[in-house]
Formats: structure tokens, sequence, C-alpha cells
């Protein structure tokens, strides 16, 4: 994640003095660490965000014919030991 310190602070882990206006590259672990002392720094490009793989077109299809059946009935089934297995 890519950061400019507003604030002037120093590095609690290297000792290194951040000055205002100094743009870095940080994980977002240490981001929230930072933030969690104090306004210091602003977030200048956020680190790109996991795309969640979506349900497959047959799991969905297959939903989607289960539900009006059920509807349709007006009444709701029952699974036995049977059923499941």
């Amino acid at each position: 994640m890519k950061i400019k310190v507003t604030t002037e602070f120093t590095d609690r882990y290297t000792g290194e003095l951040h000055r205002v206006g100094e743009e870095m590259e940080v994980s977002v672990q240490r981001v929230n660490e930072i933030l969690s002392v104090g306004a210091f720094i602003t977030i200048v490009e956020e680190a790109p965000v996991q795309d969640v793989a979506p349900e497959s077109k047959n799991d969905e299809q297959e939903q989607e014919q289960e539900a009006p059946a059920e509807k349709a009935a007006g009444k709701r089934t029952r699974k036995t030991k049977t059923d499941t297995e």
C-alpha cells in the first residue's frame, strides 16, 4: 500500500525518521498499526482487492430450478435420511 506522511514520525522498528510529504510503500498491517497510534499518514494507493471466485453457472441454474418447484407446491418438503444419503 502506498502512503504519504502527513505528520513527521520516527519508525518504532527501524528508528528511521519519516518527514512530511514522504511517500513509501508499506503493508496493510503496518498502515493499520501506524494509524492506530495517530493520524501520521494518508493512503495514496490502496492495495488491490482480491476477487472472490463466482459460483459456477451450474450451481445457480440448479438453485433456480429447485426454488420454483417448492413455491408452486405451496408446501415445504421434509428431507429424510434416505433423501440425504
